[in-house]
This record gives C-alpha cells, sequence and structure tokens, in this order.
C-alpha cells in the first residue's frame, strides 16, 4: 500500500498536495465514522 502512494506521490510531483489532501479527508471521514 504504501509502496503505490509512493509511486503516486512520485508521479504527481508538485500535485502531491492534493494527493495529500485527498487522504486526509477520506482518513477524517473514517474517523467520523
Amino acid at each position: 500500500v504504501y509502496l503505490i502512494i509512493f509511486v503516486l506521490m512520485y508521479i504527481s510531483g508538485p500535485g502531491k498536495y492534493s494527493v495529500d489532501y485527498v487522504i486526509g479527508r477520506q482518513l477524517k471521514n473514517k474517523r467520523k465514522l
């Protein structure tokens, strides 16, 4: 799983911030549940 995220971040480059934002939202949603 971490490997996939690392690859996505590497490909996204500067766009990794948007990816982190999406992941952060998912984590918050899981916490609410």
